[in-house]
């Protein structure tokens, strides 16, 4: 003869509760990733005729940057419109041009035209501000130096460094940045297998230049990496 077998009531509420608790939960995590992106703004080159302001997901993930809006503190603002092509990608860039030289019909999925006039000088400070008002990252422009000009210009380029957390040679790579070295677009494989696999490395540090599908593996020169990525700089 079966038995039945029934759940106590109890053990069933308890069952639910727990399962909405883990929704709310998951939730609040949700709001915390898109209240706090790790995406930073990248040094501006404000001495160009195309002003480009450059957002660089430092994640592993993607993040949706409907509502997002850049400032320069003088009232001018760019608010990113809410659709799919405010979806940066994991290690993504998305760049946001001004100036006479901007060009408004951008065709690639980056790109976004803010306006004719030159907004950016070195007095300025550029901050991204989230859809709540918060904000995420602020760029002191007269405190950028050559170097941090230099790696901002090679991420606005779309070049990454991968590297291992236990590779000395990536270390010191990492070192001739200083303190821009955050500007840097850099891939921890440690962290992002999957990442690297998909990049095709296989030895480390490696610098992918995406536009021209070139890679360089080893430690460079900072003039080195200035002339591969079509970058100025004066040391």
């Amino acid at each position: 003869m079966r038995k039945s077998f029934n759940i106590p009531k109890i053990a069933i509420i308890l069952l639910i509760a727990v399962f909405l608790m883990s929704l709310v939960v998951g939730q609040v995590a949700f709001g915390e990733s898109r209240a706090n992106p790790d995406v930073i703004l990248v040094p501006v080159n404000y001495g160009s005729s195309d002003q480009v302001v450059t957002l660089l997901n430092k994640s592993g993930e993607e993040l949706d940057l409907s509502g997002f809006r850049i400032s320069d503190g003088s009232g001018n603002v760019f608010e990113f419109p809410s659709d799919e092509r405010t979806i940066l990608e994991p290690f993504g860039i998305m760049r946001v041009h001004s100036g006479p030289g901007a060009e408004e019909g951008y065709s690639g999925e980056r790109d976004f035209y803010w306006t004719s006039e030159s907004i950016w000088a070195e007095e300025k400070d550029a901050r991204l501000v989230n859809s709540e008002g918060k904000v995420v990252s602020e760029l002191d422009l007269s405190a950028t130096g050559e170097v941090g000009l230099l790696a901002g210009c090679m991420t606005r380029n779309q070049i990454k460094m991968y590297g291992l957390v236990t590779c000395p040679h990536c270390q010191s790579q990492k070192d001739e940045f200083g303190n821009s070295v955050r500007y840097v677009n850099y891939v921890e494989c440690t962290e992002n297998r999957r990442t690297c696999i998909d990049a095709g490395i296989r030895s480390v540090p490696a610098w992918v230049f995406e536009k021209s599908d070139r890679r360089k593996v080893g430690p460079k020169s900072l003039e080195r990496l200035a002339n591969l990525a079509g970058c100025s700089f004066n040391e």
